[in-house]
């Protein structure tokens, strides 16, 4: 891959502020909400036919920078390209969290095996992208003894922002609705900045903001996106 002298300007810059904002250290706390967590993420979707593609996506998630574990995310799926502007995918997940901070004597890490279906949508208004992006998920919870199946749906709507060229802005907000008893799951707020690198690959650095039955955590989001076309690559090999 190659990147041009600018993106290698604006990369440096970009991680200059990832340190910077990494070495703020939280000060120690009881409880999710009054410490500032940090969550990393890679996502890579590949294009393997006209219609068809794949994704993995992985997730770690820490209390306070990499220092107190609290969640993992692995996923893995198929997309159908219904049109140019229409997405559906199908996948699998695996999770795994902690619900307490530090090391607790009796914490007991949450599993989920997950099954997920879901639509984006993407249209423009004027210079903006905006996605829609509903999920319905079915969840098979196991914490300690006790084993739940658990449906939930979700709503994102995202808006990308192009900036100076490669920079863009990204703003977004997911609502997640239990479709049992305590409906309100959690609204989760999202604003950031990314820079496409090449063709195939972004990073964001981002702010989260997610609340739940009155706790609000605010959470350093970074994040890559890998999304090479198989296709062409398949071309080259023949």
């Amino acid at each position: 891959m190659h990147i041009c002298y600018t993106s290698k300007i604006l990369l440096k810059r970009f991680w200059f502020a990832v340190m910077l904002i990494s070495t703020v250290e939280a000060y120690p706390q009881k409880s999710a909400d009054e410490v500032f967590g940090y969550w990393y993420m890679f996502s890579g979707t590949g294009r393997i036919s006209e219609h068809s593609g794949i994704q993995a996506v992985f997730n770690i998630r820490y209390y306070d920078q990499i220092k107190d574990f609290n969640q993992m995310i692995l996923r893995a799926g198929y997309n159908y390209q219904i049109n140019p502007r229409a997405l559906f995918a199908l996948g699998y997940g695996y999770i795994i969290t902690d619900t307490k901070l530090g090391n607790a004597t009796d914490e007991v890490n949450r599993k989920e095996h997950q099954i997920a279906e879901q639509l984006s949508f993407r249209h423009y208004i004027w210079k903006f992208q905006l996605e829609h992006r509903p999920r319905l998920e079915q969840r098979f919870v196991e914490s300690g003894q006790e084993n739940q199946l658990l449906h939930r749906a979700r709503y994102r709507l995202q808006a990308k922002i192009p900036a100076s060229t490669p920079l863009y802005l990204v703003l977004s907000e997911e609502i997640f609705l239990n479709l049992q008893e305590h409906v309100f799951g959690q609204n989760r707020l999202y604003g950031g900045m990314g820079v496409k690198l090449v063709q195939d690959l972004d990073i964001q650095l981002g702010l989260v903001r997610a609340s739940s039955n009155g706790i609000y955590i605010d959470r350093l989001q970074l994040a890559f996106f890998y999304s090479p076309d198989l296709r062409r690559k398949a071309k080259v090999n023949i």
